[in-house]
């Protein structure tokens, strides 16, 4: 895809395995994903979504129009949500304190008021909400519960119940209605003279809008506790709505926060590294939780800013590949849990000849794809990313060098490490190197200097497993199969460029097309995962190149020419790749390359910590969705890398 357009950028996201709320630049919930983090999105791409706003000297103003300043960050150490907003013509400050209840289905909002004038004011403050429950608009019920009090839309087994309240008194106007996504209207409109209609009850399209009256002395201020609940039943809904009408929002926020900052107590990693990059891995490892299903999916991105654009697919599905290197760093962390679940994950997902699949959903269903099951060999193979396996059987094989326990090798040797190096082993051609795949960023179908990589370190893995498990034959066969790659791996070396090739096509009768396209991945490949050694001739020519060709800045590009959302005459850098060669600096010792780009890719982060998926090359603005996991876990593993790091001198 070529061209772009600026992504909805955003502020906070939040999570506890079943329930997903991301908040847009304004501090407005823009996604809800239940009862699976990414599965199914509540929200409609093109709808007015949720909004507040205040209703003050006879004049409504939401916060997503003109006039709001809006800056946003997490709570240290937690994932709690501090969202400051405002607007100096009105006089008024607006600060939520906002979560995701990490034991139940709740989004709690703490609304602090503040009256920035010495006058005596009246200020109303609204809450409009609109669905589109399971993805489609029709058949969704509104309807107002006075006995609770609440707001509850529906459908089927899916409810979403909210309330706003004032010291356990509710709030005092309301009304339902439906909105018109073409028209831009909705019970929004309703606010505009300071009275709502109080519609009791609508289906189809619909939404509610609820407000809360606060008087404010001079300089005073006044608080109010929203709840949005998520249930798979009514009665679950309605226990969990009268619940929080009792205790209010700072009994959840603080008990969330008690529970992250026990959760984040692993993040401080020892050595030299200062706390402002201290601070971001606790944040980075904050958006990685809340992109965890409690069933072991890790999705890449639950930024649906993507679906206001029909033509492209999302990021909320789990693939192996990405799965893997956001993992990667929670282990070295010391998580375990969160792999474990990943791999029971991949245990129901794989397919009986031992591959992953292209992408999966938060169910383990298959994703959608656009890879064919022909080539441009005409061959007929699976449509697969083949790194994508060996990633995860890699990262089997360093859960076991962190833990050393003889358990988890009994527990997935036959259902994973097994069936994995199998067919890897038997995804060959006569040379010993893999057969073709598409590569990781799924633009080509070829022998990938990046796959062979990646294969051939997960068999050496492999074959570690089996010696420890007893299985010495298959250890020995696995070590055959990554040993033969390696031997031909000389072939992906373009000594005339002096950069590794992308790969190569071989067509019948053994001809090798070969791919020359300069692309990071086939270095950090070579590199990362020992197909060539680190003192080679290879890797330093291909080191050197990459630096003279791909570099932006103090930041890198994927490959030459890449268009996706940006322009081929000067692509976009990206976070990941930018730190995979802040990487292979730090293995090389050579700190004052990788530093400039640590502290560029912390200089990208928005104010809340959130890192995008790739950026301008002039401005560093976001370029695509945000967050984009992948890229908050590879900026924990640089980091970590750093502080085991020396300078000569030390």
């Amino acid at each position: 895809m070529s061209g772009g357009y600026p992504a909805v950028a955003k502020s906070l996201v939040f999570g506890n395995g079943r329930l997903h709320v991301g908040l847009d630049e304004h501090g407005l919930v823009h996604d809800i994903y239940f009862p699976q983090i990414g599965l199914e999105s509540h929200l409609a791409p093109h709808g007015p979504g949720h909004k507040v706003g205040v209703f003050v000297d006879g004049w409504i103003s939401w916060l997503d129009e003109p006039g709001w300043s809006v800056g946003a960050r997490y709570h240290d150490g937690t994932m709690i949500g501090e969202t400051v907003a405002v607007n100096d013509a009105l006089g008024l400050r607006i600060e939520f304190t906002d979560a995701v209840d990490r034991e139940t289905d709740m989004f709690v909002r703490s609304t602090h008021v503040i009256n920035l004038r010495g006058d005596e004011r009246r200020v109303a403050l609204y809450c409009y909400q609109a669905f589109m429950i399971g993805e489609s608009a029709s058949s969704d019920t509104a309807q107002y519960r006075p006995d609770i009090p609440a707001i509850m839309h529906y459908k089927g087994n899916r409810v979403f119940m909210a309330s706003l309240t004032r010291d356990e008194v509710g709030f005092d106007d309301f009304s339902v209605g439906k909105y018109d996504m073409e028209a831009g209207s909705g019970t929004f409109r309703d606010a505009e003279d300071g009275k709502l209609e109080k519609n009791m009850v609508e289906n189809g399209r619909v939404d509610s809008t609820m407000s809360l009256h606060l008087s404010l002395g001079a300089y005073d201020s006044a608080r109010a506790s929203y709840v949005l609940a998520a249930a798979e039943s009514i009665p679950d809904a309605e226990r969990l709505v009268s619940d929080f009408v009792t205790n209010g929002a700072m009994h959840y926020l603080a008990r969330t926060a008690s529970l992250w900052r026990a959760w984040t107590e692993k993040a401080r990693v020892p050595g030299r590294l200062d706390e402002k990059y201290q601070r971001a891995i606790v944040e980075s490892l904050i958006v990685i939780a809340a992109h965890l299903d409690e069933r072991g999916a890790v999705m890449a991105s639950l930024d649906s800013s993507l679906k206001n654009h029909p033509q492209d697919d999302t990021y909320n599905f789990c693939w192996g590949r990405d799965a893997a290197y956001i993992l990667w760093p929670l282990l070295r962390l010391g998580y375990t849990d969160e792999l474990l679940r990943f791999f029971d994950f991949s245990v129901r997902g794989l397919h009986e000849d031992g591959y992953l699949h292209h992408k999966y959903r938060a169910d383990g269903s298959l994703g959608s794809t656009w890879l064919p099951y022909q080539h441009p060999d005409n061959t007929i193979h699976p449509p697969i990313q083949a790194d994508e396996t060996a990633s995860v059987l890699f990262l089997l094989g360093q859960y076991y060098r962190h833990t050393n326990e003889q358990a988890f090798i009994t527990q997935y040797y036959e259902s994973l490490i097994e069936p994995m190096a199998n067919f890897l082993t038997g995804y060959t051609s006569d040379d010993g190197l893999p057969l073709p795949s598409y590569d990781p960023w799924e633009h080509s179908y070829l022998t990938h200097t990046y796959t062979t990589a990646v294969t051939y370190a997960s068999l050496l893995e492999a074959s570690e497993l089996a010696d420890a498990y007893g299985r010495s034959a298959d250890g020995a066969r696995w070590r055959a199969a990554a040993d033969a790659m390696q031997s031909a791996a000389a072939a992906f070396y373009n000594a005339d460029e002096q950069y590794f090739y992308k790969g190569f096509l071989t067509w019948p009768g053994g001809e090798r097309q070969f791919e020359p396209l300069l692309d990071i991945s086939s270095l950090y490949g070579a590199f990362m995962f020992g197909l060539f050694d680190l003192e080679s001739d290879e890797l330093e020519k291909s080191i050197k190149t990459a630096r003279e060709k791909l570099r932006s800045g103090s930041l890198y590009i994927r490959f030459a020419g890449d268009d996706y959302f940006g322009d081929p005459a000067a692509p976009n850098p990206w976070p990941v790749v930018s730190l995979w060669m802040a990487e292979t600096a730090l293995e090389r010792d050579e700190i004052d390359e990788a530093e400039p780009i640590l502290e560029a890719v912390f200089e990208l982060r928005s104010q809340s910590g959130i890192l995008t998926e790739q950026v301008d090359p002039k401005t560093h603005a976001p370029t695509s969705l945000a967050p984009l996991v992948w890229s908050h876990a590879e900026f924990i593993s640089a980091l970590i890398d750093y502080t085991q790091t020396k300078r000569p001198n030390e």
